[in-house]
């Protein structure tokens, strides 16, 4: 009995600390998921305070895969898992039957699950955590009592910092699409395969079939259900870039062989309006250099022109602007504005306006 208690213990702070991780390295990317929920319950107020819950709910997870792991204040902790895992259960169960949204995001962007494989995953934590919380009176901590406050202290301003620095900065550890290194035009080997899974008529046999063979006798058979297989490489980006009359330039910008810079900045109201000085000082630079420098931003402004000059009157800023999708910008970095280098659809580098270098720095680390 003991190795199991152990072990379920283990089990399930190692869990709940990857949990966190994942959610508190990116905390913004867990607010906008909270947004996604605030929409489809119809809590759209809730907003203002979802990065306040993003990185709460973040903290409170890893603290309680910390003090499983540490084996500290089990009796506490005990609760707080059962509550917790009741609570998502319930949750994850509706979302799989209604479907609100997507994905729960409960790995982040590291791991993505659909909305019944989160619930079933949440029943067997739910199962374990009912588990520790029936044996928590046995065990016992080698860590003295005040000791035990002391590293749950610890653990939980460690992980606000870490969860702070990310949000000041960008991700330290990207699981998106459009990480440093990746190519948005990627060469890719081999093509798309496509399987057809048909039942047989007569026997009521099911048997899956590549697009290139399909039975000679396909009336006798009824389809059920089609599989696509990427070939080799293949990310899937649905980034759009437009002009302010709806033209689409995205493989033109993409196609270019020499080193440009993008300034993201998906909300042009609630963008950090400061950063455009240095971000001006860039431009002008890189003008100089023959180095191409536009903005890339919501394209829900091209219904309201007048926000995007009133804010480049309010800035200064001389570049040009193309248009995208919220989202995908979104997920293009985790800043608002933030600056990404692309040569020939490769992302270069990626700065935070916080961390936003100057040109001569860009020209000699990516450039030269």
């Amino acid at each position: 009995m003991k190795v199991l208690i152990v072990v379920c213990r283990l089990l399930v702070g190692i869990v709940f600390v990857f949990s966190g991780l994942v959610k508190g390295v990116d905390p913004l990317g867990t607010a906008y998921k909270f947004h996604d929920y605030f929409i489809a319950y119809g809590t759209e107020w809730a907003n203002p305070i979802a990065i306040v819950l993003s990185i709460g709910l973040s903290a409170l997870e890893f603290l309680l895969g910390f003090a499983l792991i540490l084996n500290v204040k089990m009796k506490q902790v005990a609760w707080g898992l059962l509550i917790l895992m009741v609570f998502f259960t319930i949750l994850t169960f509706f979302d799989a039957i209604y479907a609100p949204v997507d994905d729960c995001g409960c790995f982040g962007d590291a791991i993505k699950l659909n909305n019944w494989n989160t619930f079933y995953k949440n029943l067997v934590l739910l199962a374990l955590a009912s588990f520790i919380f029936k044996t928590r009176k046995r065990v016992i901590s080698y860590w003295p009592g005040r000791a035990q406050w002391a590293v749950l202290l610890f653990g939980l301003l460690g992980f606000v910092w870490f969860s702070l620095y990310n949000l000041n900065h960008l991700p330290v550890w990207d699981f998106r699409n459009y990480k440093v290194g990746n190519d948005l035009t990627p060469e890719l080997e081999g093509d798309w395969l496509y399987f057809f899974t048909y039942e047989n008529k007569k026997t009521g046999e099911q048997k899956e079939f590549e697009s290139t063979n399909l039975p000679e006798d396909l009336d006798n058979w009824k389809y059920i259900l089609r599989r696509e297989v990427a070939p080799e490489g293949y990310i899937e980006y649905n980034l759009t870039i437009e002009d302010h009359n709806g033209d689409i330039h995205t493989d033109s910008i993409l196609a270019v062989e020499e080193s440009q810079l993008m300034v993201i900045a998906w909300n042009l109201e609630k963008s950090n309006i400061k950063s455009f000085d240095l971000i001006n000082e860039i431009y002008r630079d890189a003008k100089h250099e023959g180095v191409s420098l536009f903005m890339i931003t919501d394209n829900a402004y091209l219904n309201t022109p007048e926000v995007v000059t009133e804010f480049i009157e309010k800035t200064g800023f001389k570049g040009p602007v193309y248009y995208s999708n919220e989202n995908e910008l979104k997920a293009m970095i985790r800043s608002n504005p933030g600056l990404m280098m692309i040569r020939e659809g490769e992302i270069l580098a990626k700065w935070h306006y916080n961390d936003l270098p100057d040109f001569w720095e860009i020209k000699t680390k990516y450039i030269e």
